[in-house]
């Protein structure tokens, strides 16, 4: 079963996400935070991270950045609210699977997770 690490702070969001998921299939667990993540991350061997731009304690940009010294070649899909170009474009060249805008499609979603 494919293991899914949401990371967002906005609770009904991640709740919502999680049953979407779980219904399809995928085991989820949910993050609130970059440290969080970093420490589930680094206790389980997830296939796929959903991680949010904006974070309450390290951003999501420079928490994908941790993602990679901690498990280098976990697939990291970016989703963000953000109109802003320059996180978007620093989420790229850090190599995420993609960056996807809320609210999400959740059929563009699900075919990046096959």
């Amino acid at each position: 079963m494919t293991k899914v690490l949401i990371v967002d702070d906005d609770t009904t969001g991640v709740e919502t996400l999680s049953n979407v998921l779980e219904i399809k299939g995928y085991r989820v667990d949910a993050a609130y935070g970059g440290m969080e993540a970093l420490e589930k991350i680094g206790r389980t061997n997830f296939d796929f991270v959903l991680l949010d731009l904006k974070l309450p304690d390290i951003n999501g940009v420079e928490t994908f950045r941790k993602i990679k010294k901690v498990k280098d070649g976990l697939k990291v899909v970016i989703m963000t609210a953000y109109s802003s170009p320059h996180p978007i474009q620093e989420a790229r060249k850090e190599g995420t699977l993609a960056i996807l805008t809320k609210p999400l499609n959740i059929d563009e979603l699900l075919s990046l997770l096959k």
